[in-house]
């Protein structure tokens, strides 16, 4: 799984780290996660896809 996060970019990264919390602040809903980075919360549904697209579903549920 590590090497399937290395293919994510930086900012799906990111909202992957707030989403489950992984940067020490607690998991964060799409709300505030888009609140945070500046964009619309169906920007942050999109980069989500993207991420569980490349990670697998069973690499999600595994980070939450």
């Amino acid at each position: 799984m590590v090497q399937k996060l290395n293919d994510l970019s930086p900012l799906a990264l990111r909202v992957v780290a707030l989403r489950v919390g992984a940067d020490g602040g607690g998991p964060r809903d799409r709300a505030a996660v888009a609140e945070q980075l500046g964009c619309h919360p169906r920007f942050v549904d999109r980069i989500e896809a993207h991420a569980i697209a490349t990670i697998g579903e069973r690499g999600w549920s595994i980070l939450q």
